[in-house]
């Protein structure tokens, strides 16, 4: 195929291609030689031809800040990428009424009429599956030996070692609008694994909650912890165990006493330790976390100044996300 620049170079003529003869080419050459030698070349010599654009334009070559030209692609460009910033992290609204307290926790604040029952051998054994036990006054400490119990809107005064104790091998206990008050005998106010509480109101044992696998504690009220010679306060325990929660509670311990939480190795690795939306208060350290575990979480925490030495003695793996003291300032893990 012929290019462009061939056949600008032969369309002389109404496009003909241009013929000589011999004879013609003799003269022209005699004419040449009595030019001056000023004299341009003959127009129509194709090697004196300016060389001819591919684009067809009498304008300069453009520059870099000249239009782009009507050649240029039609595709567009691709859009600028924008990278959406992670919104912070907010805290869970409290429940209606505040933080948990005397107004929203235990069974006073459901309106509920108490009916004594009985004790046997200084304790209130439950040893039936699927047990209810709602709006009764117990007078002493309950035992629980069966699974799928639930003991609401009542009131537990405990006499001996615990408030509510759920035996090891049973599982699934629920706890919920329980006022539980210790004696100076009180190790703790609920235990162990596999207990649910909600809106429960403990005072006057040695530690608050004491929980282990699978268990939770949520809307809840722990204060006013009994400081006995030799006691190490907690408002919660934590000692083994995994798949613990403490949400939304109002755990309150002075200072000079251990924790309000302490999340401790002695008998596992506690992991899938979720702690959060929580009010947290005093202790020489408001929180201890052992060394041990993985898949701890402590977020949208608020801190008081009501501590010995710190908000927090934090060691091992933790994720620790927008906990505040009270004035909002971050507080630093």
């Amino acid at each position: 195929m012929r290019t462009a620049r061939d056949r600008a170079v032969t369309s002389g003529n109404n496009g003909r291609p241009a013929r000589f003869t011999v004879v013609a080419l003799i003269a022209a050459a005699l004419a040449l030689a009595g030019c001056k030698s000023g004299a341009g070349a003959r127009e129509d010599d194709p090697s004196t031809a300016p060389p001819v654009s591919e684009t067809s334009s009498s304008a300069p070559e453009s520059s870099s800040s000249a239009a782009p030209s009507s050649t240029q692609s039609s595709v567009a460009p691709p859009l600028p990428t924008t990278t959406t910033p992670k919104p912070p992290s907010i805290p869970t609204p409290p429940v209606a009424g505040g933080w948990p307290g005397p107004g929203n926790t235990g069974w006073a604040h459901t309106g509920v009429k108490l009916a004594p029952v009985a004790c046997k051998g200084g304790e209130y054994l439950i040893d039936k599956a699927g047990t209810v036990v709602d709006g009764k006054q117990i007078p002493c400490s309950v035992r629980v030996t069966a699974n799928d119990v639930k003991i609401t809107r009542s009131q537990v005064r405990a006499t001996g070692q615990w408030g509510v104790y759920l035996v090891d091998k049973f599982t699934r206990l629920t706890v919920q609008d329980v006022e539980i008050t210790g004696s100076d005998a009180c190790e703790y106010g609920v235990g162990y694994g596999g207990v649910t509480s909600v809106r429960i109101n403990i005072s006057g044992c040695s530690d608050g909650v004491k929980m282990d696998t699978g268990a939770s504690l949520i809307d809840s009220w722990v204060h006013d912890l009994s400081k006995g010679d030799g006691d190490h306060n907690d408002g919660v325990q934590i000692t083994g165990g995994s798949n613990i929660t403490i949400r939304h509670s109002r755990i309150e311990n002075p200072k000079n006493q251990t924790s309000a939480i302490l999340v401790g190795g002695e008998f596992g690795s506690p992991s899938n330790i979720l702690i959060e939306n929580s009010f947290l208060d005093g202790g020489n350290y408001t929180i201890y976390l052992d060394p041990k575990g993985t898949n701890r979480v402590i977020r949208n925490n608020v801190f008081t100044k009501s501590f010995v030495y710190g908000p927090a003695r934090l060691d091992g793996q933790v994720e620790w996300v927008n906990n505040t003291f009270e004035d909002g300032s971050v507080v630093q893990n």
